[in-house]
């Protein structure tokens, strides 16, 4: 399966976002998690169209995937993530990285799509 780039203001690009859902799990006893859950809560879930669902992390709990969902969006740039997108490649899941190359290339190139936010971060400023 060969990766599609995605660029962001291609007017042959035609893209229509009718809403995202972002859930995420946080490790409480986890300062770094704690952060990335405030920032979520305060910045994320403030963004038109955009739902943050925020989950504490339970011991030895994974959750299932839900077939309620054709395309995922994964923001990282670590390749650990690679056997869980092939995963869900084999079953007809979409995934559409979002990163920083030349870091998770190895990610970009096993995700459906993939889109580089380095052009777009001082448009994300506040």
């Amino acid at each position: 399966m060969a990766a599609v780039r995605l660029a962001v203001g291609d007017p042959a690009l035609r893209l229509r976002m009718d809403g995202l859902n972002a859930y995420m799990s946080y490790n409480p006893a986890s300062a770094a998690d704690r952060k990335c859950k405030t920032w979520a809560s305060n910045f994320l879930d403030r963004v038109p169209s955009v739902q943050v669902i925020c989950k504490e992390r339970k011991p030895r709990y994974a959750p299932q995937c839900q077939e309620s969902y054709d395309y995922a969006v994964l923001v990282s740039s670590d390749a650990d993530y690679v056997p869980a997108v092939e995963l869900l490649s084999s079953k007809w899941r979409r995934i559409i990285h979002i990163g920083f190359p030349p870091k998770g290339m190895s990610l970009a190139k096993t995700c459906w799509a993939s889109l580089d936010l380095a052009p777009y971060l001082k448009g994300l400023e506040r």
